[in-house]
């Protein structure tokens, strides 16, 4: 199986002050919603509290105008009963109040310049005492005017603050709504793409379901290498099942022909041995013991098969001394493949446990198959890496390559595109790393040769 490859780098990082304020990320979204809401709250509570204060001041006008009418009254009145132009002290003293509503009417900067203009032109004519009752009559029409002027503003108040109390809470929980449709959006994509794997549309999350979110986009990461990581351990579960179950079937299929094989093996010996036997039946004995060395061959790697799976004496090993030893091993056949071999390997130990016969045999057999990839010769990398949980043996040729299709199947039981081969190989290796706690690994493109990946977990103290 192959290690889990995300489409996107979006892991887990460091949240900086960007993050709180960008609308990429939840965190950001909420911020920004929440400053939206106070600058909306603001902005009406001053509109608010603007229009209570006109409308305030509106009523003190409608007070100093109704007061302001009353004492032109009295003035009138008491003009047209008085026998000479010179005020009474009950005059004098409703000309002063006069003034002073009028003088606060103008303060109020309700009215425009030019009512300003003849309220204070009238002002003057009752400081000098000089107010006539035509005088009188004219402030009654402009106090009229700018009455009619203050309740249509009192009634325009009115309404702006009766709409903001009848109407903004809905519109702050219609925007409260849009604010909060915006914040869930990502988490809303991941919620149907779940689903749709629940219901097995698909295997794994899309990234446009995280698009324009961080946090999402780490989620869906995370989800997504979970899932990748069920489906590699339901694949070893399957595929441990089924090599238990094919092991116990072909252990006993080898038994039962070995013993077949070797009597026949002896017999064509025993004839080859006869002096009076002719060439035609000497080649037909040398074909018998050739095709039976070969199936005795096969029936060895069915109980090689057979027995992968069980536990076995482990030991500390140094795999750069099990690879060295291997590759001198195979010296004759690399030179006949006219293979050059390439080693990248640490200078200090790397030590794991397990049985070395065992992990030389996957060794042996992932060569093989590459020294008869490259028939018309090539090279051959070997890598050792070392991590801080485990081991890692690269093993690459600059073979053809396996296409897709093939590479599917490499680690299935009797699975072969040989025409001389068992299927069994790789199979053995597969379940002999696997009983090691380790994994095998397959990357190949066709024309591009291949690499396996062999991953080993480090022996807990090293000893080798």
């Amino acid at each position: 199986m192959e290690k889990y490859t995300p489409e996107f780098s979006a892991r887990e990082t460091t949240d900086t002050l960007k993050d709180w304020v960008s609308p990429s990320t939840i965190k950001g979204k909420l911020v920004i919603s929440f400053i939206l809401l106070i600058i909306a709250t603001g902005l009406c509570n001053v509109i608010s509290l603007f229009s209570i204060s006109i409308l305030q001041k509106n009523i003190n006008n409608l007070k100093y105008i109704d007061k302001a009418n009353q004492l032109i009254l009295l003035l009138k009145y008491n003009k047209q009963n008085s026998i000479s132009n010179d005020l009474s002290i009950l005059n004098r003293n409703l000309t002063s109040k006069l003034q002073k509503y009028l003088l606060s009417l103008i303060k109020s900067n309700r009215i425009d310049s030019d009512m300003r203009k003849e309220l204070n032109f009238y002002i003057n004519k009752i400081k000098n005492n000089k107010i006539t009752s035509k005088d009188l009559n004219k402030l009654l029409s402009i106090l009229k005017k700018l009455s009619v002027m203050t309740e249509h503003e009192a009634t325009f108040s009115r309404r702006i603050t009766l709409w903001f109390i009848i109407y903004l809470p809905p519109v702050y929980i219609f925007a409260s709504a849009l604010l909060a449709i915006w914040v869930i959006a990502p988490l809303e994509r991941i919620r149907k793409s779940v689903s749709s794997i629940m219901d097995g549309e698909s295997t794994s999350l899309p990234i446009e379901s995280a698009a324009n979110c961080k946090e999402c986009a780490e989620l869906v990461y995370a989800i997504n290498k979970m899932l990748h990581a069920l489906e590699c351990k339901h694949h070893q579960l399957i595929q441990s099942e089924k090599m238990a179950a094919l092991g116990r079937v072909t252990a006993s299929i080898a038994h039962e022909i070995n013993n077949p094989l070797n009597n026949i093996l002896l017999s064509a010996d025993l004839l080859l041995e006869e002096q009076n036997i002719s060439s035609e039946t000497e080649e037909v004995l040398k074909d018998i013991v050739t095709q039976t060395v070969r199936a005795r061959k096969i029936v060895r790697h069915l109980l090689e098969f057979s027995r992968a799976g069980k536990p076995t004496a482990k030991a500390q090993i140094d795999l750069i001394a099990l690879i060295n030893e291997t590759i001198n091993m195979l010296r004759q056949q690399l030179k006949i493949g006219k293979i050059k071999v390439f080693k990248e390997l640490p200078s200090s130990f790397v030590c794991v446990e397990g049985n070395p016969t065992q992990l030389q045999q996957v060794l042996v057999n992932i060569i093989l198959n590459s020294i008869e990839a490259m028939d018309a010769g090539g090279q051959l990398m070997i890598r050792l890496e070392k991590t801080s949980t485990e081991a890692i043996i690269k093993i690459a040729d600059t073979g053809p390559g396996i296409p897709p299709e093939v590479a599917d199947h490499i680690f299935d039981p009797f699975y072969t595109t040989k025409t001389k081969g068992t299927g069994l190989g790789l199979s053995v290796s597969y379940g002999i790393v696997k009983e090691h706690e380790g994994d095998i690994r397959l990357e190949s493109e066709p024309g591009k040769g291949a690499v396996f990946y062999i991953h080993l977990p480090l022996a807990s103290k090293y000893q080798c």
